[in-house]
C-alpha cells in the first residue's frame, strides 16, 4: 500500500470515528441549545463566527492552492493525483466546516464543523506529505517532520473531543 492510500484511509477514519465518538459520548445532548444562558449568548457567537471565518480562511486557501497546483503541473496531472484529491477534500470539509458552524441553533453544529475543519488541516497535511515524499524519497527528514506532525494533529485533536465530551457530562450533571 503506498502513503498517498494510508493517509486517504487515516483521513476517512479519521471523520468517522471523531463524528462516532461524539454521538457515542453526547447521549443525546446535541439537541441542548447551549446558548440559553443570556450572559455566555456572545462569547459562543463569537466564538462560532471565528470558527466559521477560519474554516473560510482554509477553503479559500485550498482552493487557491488547488488552482496554482493544477495550473502549475496542468502537463503532468497524474504525477499530482493524490496532492490534488487531499486539496479537494480540504477544500470541501472546510466548506462543509462554515456552512456547520454557520448554524448555530443546532447542538451538533459545533462538534461536526470541528470534525470536518479538523479534517480538512489534515487533508492539507496529508497532501504535503505525499507530495514531498515523491519528490524526496530519499528525505528521511520528511517522513520524520510529517508523521511527527500527523502523530501531534491526531493528539491535539483527541485532545479537543475530550473536552467536548467533559463539555457533555457538565450538561448531564446540570440536568441531574
Amino acid at each position: 500500500m503506498q502513503l498517498g492510500d494510508s493517509l486517504l484511509i487515516i483521513w476517512f477514519l479519521y471523520v468517522v470515528l471523531f463524528m462516532l465518538a461524539g454521538k457515542l459520548f453526547e447521549r443525546g445532548y446535541f439537541k441542548m441549545n447551549p446558548t440559553t444562558e443570556a450572559d455566555k449568548i456572545d462569547l459562543v457567537v463569537d466564538a462560532y463566527n471565528k470558527a466559521e471565518t477560519i474554516s473560510w480562511t482554509m477553503a479559500g486557501f485550498a482552493l487557491t492552492a488547488l488552482t496554482f497546483i493544477i495550473t502549475i503541473f496542468s502537463s503532468n496531472l497524474a504525477d499530482i493525483e493524490l496532492l490534488i484529491v487531499f486539496f479537494s477534500l480540504a477544500f470541501i470539509a472546510e466548506v462543509i466546516s462554515a456552512f456547520l458552524y454557520h448554524d448555530i441553533t443546532k447542538g451538533i453544529s459545533a462538534y461536526a464543523g470541528f470534525v470536518f475543519q479538523y479534517s480538512g488541516m489534515l487533508a492539507i497535511l496529508s497532501g504535503f506529505f505525499t507530495y514531498l515524499v515523491s519528490k524526496l524519497p530519499w528525505s528521511g527528514y520528511i517522513y520524520i517532520i510529517y508523521t511527527v506532525g500527523l502523530i501531534s494533529f491526531l493528539v491535539l485533536t483527541a485532545r479537543e473531543l475530550t473536552f467536548f465530551v467533559s463539555y457533555w457530562k457538565e450538561l448531564a450533571d446540570e440536568r441531574k
